[in-house]
């Protein structure tokens, strides 16, 4: 077949468009800002690591010995994307005080090509993983799923939210290593007296990152619910297995709301 000139001309300006196309780097993604003690001080030499929870990526960030500034580059589009969850942990470089701060990637931050300004405080803090408030319909029963935390979580107390009204609580509340079906943590509702709403958990009881656990949650009246089959933030995740209402009914979308720290 021969070709004229103006074909030539096209395959070569295709071919140029595929080369263009394939060998463009990724747009960069920065994250940057500084690290401060509690007291407002510069934490020079910081520690900085930070999780895609999305994708399971790990990067640690570029510091300096000398000053309390940091940076990441992340490649747009490989390493972050839109909606996905970053869990920074951020450690002074003796280790203490530390932090992690959950972040989900805007559209503007995208648009922008980072998150700029990005301080951070250190501070010793307790780390929580709470469902937030669940809704109606709700009834008492048994609830039994998994939990895995994202971060070391050491429980307290395990508080369960009511529905407006009502003497919604956990009954009773056991955990179990998954792998090993041990129970890790087993207690009891105390009765109306005091603060009903929660189960002190003493000694307290570390659920460890990444561990996966099995629960079951006996509820009385009318705690809040979850209504999906999952739950989760940048601190954890709670499937549902299935639900068992009183009145023998079955669901698997039924999580109670509670709050573990």
């Amino acid at each position: 077949m021969k070709l004229n000139g103006l074909s030539i001309l096209a395959m070569i300006v295709a071919m140029c468009a595929l080369v263009a196309s394939v060998s463009a780097p990724s747009t960069p993604f920065m994250i940057r800002g500084y690290v401060f003690y509690e007291d407002g001080s510069a934490c020079d030499g910081p520690v900085i690591n930070t999780k895609n929870l999305n994708t399971s990526n790990d990067l640690d960030a570029e510091t300096n010995a000398n000053t309390n500034y940091y940076q990441f580059t992340l490649a747009n589009g490989t390493d972050v994307n839109v909606s996905e969850v970053l869990r920074f942990e951020v450690k002074s470089p003796d280790g203490s005080p530390s932090n992690i701060t959950v972040h989900t990637v805007t559209q503007d931050e995208i648009n922008d090509g980072g998150i700029f300004n990005f301080n951070i405080t250190l501070a010793p803090m307790a780390i929580i993983f709470d469902t937030g408030h669940g809704t109606y319909p709700s009834i008492m029963g048994i609830h039994e799923g998994n939990f895995t935390p994202n971060c070391n979580i050491t429980v307290h107390q395990i508080y369960t939210y009511p529905c407006v009204g009502t003497g919604g609580h956990s009954e009773r509340v056991i955990f179990y290593d998954y792998e090993y079906e041990t129970e890790v943590i087993n207690k009891s509702w105390g009765g109306y007296q005091g603060d009903y709403h929660n189960i002190t958990v003493s000694p307290s009881v570390e659920l460890q990152v990444g561990k996966r656990y099995r629960y079951e949650i006996i509820t009385g009246s009318y705690p809040q619910i979850i209504h999906n089959e999952t739950c989760g933030n940048g601190f954890g995740k709670m499937t549902c297995s299935k639900f068992v209402d009183a009145n023998g009914k079955e669901y698997n979308d039924w999580i109670p709301a509670i709050r573990l720290g």
